[in-house]
């Protein structure tokens, strides 16, 4: 397969994915699950996902796995389109992490005193969250210099979300650029 013949197989795989994982008739975790295992992010072939973390994901009421599993899927996205290589997916302070060789990590959780929210965190110490704020107010709700806010009830800015995700997981490599280089 040509890498433009496989780069558009993979484009429609996402792109199943994602329209099935935001159709409100597929969101209980038996499609999602079946979704992922056709649809889902592959490393070196075989869909991947650590215990801890599914377990992690597991845990989320029903209404949140999806949102989660779609912020999820943005990351492998990106990380695939940009050829960034493996991802870590670990857990970090209890939540889902992810970070590539030269990015910094991106932690994302939903936290039940806060029932109507999740979050995409950043470190605390970079120029992320404030390049964000620079680029997407109008869009995009923050919490000091470490998250981005998203609520369960609005529909997810998928483009200002993946531009995030983009310049987190380049951010060794664009750090030195105005806005990140955006």
């Amino acid at each position: 397969m040509t890498s433009r013949a496989g780069a558009i197989a993979r484009g429609k795989k996402r792109q199943l994915f994602l329209t099935l994982l935001l159709n409100p008739q597929h969101r209980d975790a038996v499609c999602i699950e079946a979704v992922a295992s056709q649809g889902g992010h592959y490393v070196n072939g075989a869909l991947s996902m650590k215990a801890e973390v599914k377990e992690k994901f597991e845990s989320y009421p029903s209404h949140i796995k999806p949102l989660v599993l779609q912020l999820r899927e943005l990351v492998f996205s990106v990380a695939e389109d940009w050829q960034l290589g493996e991802i870590n997916e670990s857990l970090k302070w209890g939540e889902p992490s992810y970070q590539v060789k030269n990015g910094s990590p991106i932690r994302m959780d939903w936290k039940p005193k806060f029932p109507n929210q999740y979050f995409l965190f950043f470190h605390c110490q970079t120029k992320l969250v404030d390049t964000f704020r620079e680029l997407y107010s109008e869009v995009l709700e923050f919490e000091g210099n470490r998250a981005i806010v998203l609520h369960t009830n609005s529909d997810l800015p998928i483009k200002a979300i993946r531009h995030c995700i983009e310049m987190a997981m380049r951010y060794k490599n664009i750090r030195h650029l105005p806005l990140l280089g955006a």
